[in-house]
């Protein structure tokens, strides 16, 4: 399933949908070439949660935790040049109560914690589009692929 962004308005559309559809505890990979969008997508999805801190590219902090309420995280971590210790770190975000995206995430296939997800490729198209490709792997995320595809039909 594709969908294609004319524009970053478009695609903060598209987060804004999906940020009422991906429930806590999930895990989304997202993948793409620099400049691909995939942090303006986490922007355009944790301004729908009512983030309101700023948030920016994890690539030369790793690991950015943004607070959607006093219970609730999005955690956004750059996998590129993820080490041990971040990523263990990592593992200790994956709860219930956290959405996290991962950028890069082919760096990390090989890890076990990575054996179900929901996954958004992102490919550049020209200065202002951008098309998004979703797949998930496991049951729970493929529910949430079955209601991605639903919600992509409706915009």
């Amino acid at each position: 399933m594709e969908y294609k962004s004319k524009n970053v308005e478009d695609t903060f559309t598209l987060a804004t949908k999906l940020a009422q559809i991906i429930p806590y505890g999930s895990i989304i990979l997202l993948n793409g070439d620099l400049g691909a969008g995939k942090t303006t997508f986490v922007q355009g999805f944790g301004k729908a949660l009512g983030i309101k801190t700023p948030i920016t590219s994890p690539t030369f902090t790793i690991l950015k935790k943004y607070a959607i309420d006093a219970n609730h995280e999005l955690v956004h971590v750059d996998a590129y040049r993820l080490e041990n210790s971040v990523f263990m770190e990592l593992e200790e975000e994956i709860t219930p109560n956290n959405i996290v995206f991962i950028e890069w995430s082919n760096f990390l296939l090989n890890q076990e914690i990575l054996h179900e997800f929901f996954a958004i490729d992102i490919h550049y198209l020209s200065k202002n589009q951008r098309k998004f490709v979703f797949r998930a792997q496991g049951e729970k995320y493929q529910k949430i692929f079955n209601q991605v595809i639903e919600c992509i039909n409706c915009i």
